[in-house]
């Protein structure tokens, strides 16, 4: 997993992110359940990074950011970022439980930047 690539793209919170993969795979987006971290992913992770640019970050509230409070209106805020400086194009949004309602609503606010819902 290439945190510097992140870094590169200036993305603000490098910290509590996990992605593998290449560029110019298409790009999927996992989004954990609430009271996990991005650590749920990484079997998936190892399997798909041979097909599709994976990112799987920690949502406020969990993982690497514990000291913030849950909000899923941050939460939508934080992976509508992720998109902006992270995907070239449209990005699957892969969400469990609490991650698939900041998937829909991620996908309301930015229908030109999803292609997907899983």
């Amino acid at each position: 997993m290439d945190e510097a690539r992140v870094k590169s793209k200036s993305w603000h919170r490098v910290v509590g992110l996990d992605e593998a993969g290449t560029w110019e795979s298409p790009t999927l987006v996992l989004i954990h359940a609430v009271g996990l971290s991005r650590r749920m992913w990484r079997p998936q992770l190892e399997l798909l990074q041979e097909e599709f640019h994976v990112l799987a970050p920690d949502l406020p509230g969990h993982g690497a950011h514990t000291s913030t409070a849950f909000r899923q209106d941050e939460a939508v805020e934080e992976i509508r970022a992720l998109l902006d400086r992270t995907v070239e194009y449209k990005a699957c949004l892969v969400g469990e439980s609490m991650g698939g309602y900041v998937a829909l609503a991620v996908a309301a606010l930015e229908p030109d930047k999803v292609a997907g819902l899983v």
